[in-house]
């Protein structure tokens, strides 16, 4: 499932196994939300501590909470569950029994909106107090109103391993103009009163910190229709695969590259070219299905990268005409250079993974 799709799911679901608290909330869902399983996203209610990672924390998704294909299978989250925080680029959603109005929200045409006094959405840094901007939008991918989530999307990359307070206002209203209902669990919070629901406790002791983030922002908590907070992934897990995938690469390339060959073929050649070829080159596989549709990075059972000897990959190179009256050395790069100076000039490529019917 694509990123937009899960995205789309995580506001829809609403069925997950009731557990028979007093709530009527499953244990699996958030109690914030309401409307959504796993709203508002991202949340601390999907984290657990784990004082072995760079943030301390580590997503715990259960699988009763992901949403479910046309065929009735939920969406693993063991792929998810390896992350230390949430993303530091991605939105955040929230869902309202009758809708929201886009009426009042920042928008990208002035972002600088949302970093007023007034704001009726705040995002703030837990840390700097600093406010991020944003703007916001609703759900326009399904005709149901009570189905459009507010969508809330940064303006500017969050820090990694930073902790980050989300709050709507009063000031955001419903889809008919009437004033957003309050979640029963966010109202017990705000109220300092009890909920019944398996995640609650564990969210509820995080409020103390979030209300006076919001405080000294400005905000207060008897203006709150919902706040929440979530931790943002570490640099060192982003960074991961590529780090894991590069060292073992290394290793099996060889010194200078001593195990990889390449095949070569000469095309015909444009207007625009001196050479062009199109070849294979030998390459480390972390891939379970070449090239397809279906594959995927392959992974071992600690979920670190898993190479499997070397591939053919095809590759794509292409020596612009421009060669014949540049000065030597020729680099890359400056041919690069020269030639993208010329409109409408071929892209100057000397190694280009491609699949080789692209390039007819």
């Amino acid at each position: 499932m694509n990123k937009l799709a899960f995205v789309a799911a995580l506001g829809l679901l609403a069925a997950c196994g009731d557990d028979g608290d007093s709530s009527g909330i499953p244990a699996d869902c958030n109690p914030l939300g309401g409307q959504g399983c796993m709203l508002p996203w991202p949340s601390m209610a999907y984290a657990t501590v784990d004082s072995s990672t760079p943030t301390g924390y580590r997503l715990a998704i259960p699988v009763g909470a992901m949403p479910v294909n046309v065929d009735g299978i939920s969406i693993e989250p063991a792929s998810l569950n390896r992350w230390d925080g949430f993303s530091a680029i991605g939105p955040m959603l929230a869902m309202f029994p009758n809708g929201v109005s886009s009426t009042g929200l920042p928008t990208h045409q002035n972002p600088e909106a949302s970093l007023a006094a007034t704001s009726p959405i705040v995002l703030i840094s837990m840390k700097t107090g600093q406010r991020v901007p944003l703007f916001a939008e609703v759900d326009q991918n399904t005709s149901a109103t009570a189905s459009r989530a507010l969508i809330i999307r940064p303006l500017a990359r969050l820090e990694t391993s930073s902790r980050y307070a989300v709050a709507i206002r009063t000031s955001v209203k419903s889809a008919d103009g009437s004033e957003l209902p309050v979640s029963p669990a966010f109202a017990a919070i705000r109220d300092g009163t009890s909920f019944s629901h398996p995640r609650f406790a564990g969210l509820a002791e995080r409020y103390t910190e979030i209300f006076s983030a919001l405080a000294t922002a400005g905000v207060d908590k008897s203006e709150l229709v919902l706040a929440w907070d979530f931790v943002t992934a570490s640099d060192q897990f982003l960074r991961s695969d590529l780090t894991a995938m590069r060292d073992d690469a290394l290793a099996a390339i060889g010194t200078a590259g001593a195990n990889l060959t390449f095949t070569a073929t000469t095309q015909p050649n444009t207007g625009q070219t001196f050479k062009r070829y199109l070849g294979t080159f030998k390459s480390p596989d972390f891939l379970t299905a070449g090239e397809t549709d279906a594959s995927k990075l392959r992974r071992d059972g600690d979920q670190r990268p898993l190479m499997q000897g070397l591939r053919d990959a095809p590759f794509a190179a292409i020596i612009p005409k421009c060669v014949e009256t540049m000065p030597l050395p020729r680099p890359p790069s400056s041919l690069a250079t020269v030639c993208s100076a010329r409109p409408r000039s071929i892209s100057t490529i000397t190694s280009w993974p491609i699949s080789p019917s692209s390039t007819a």
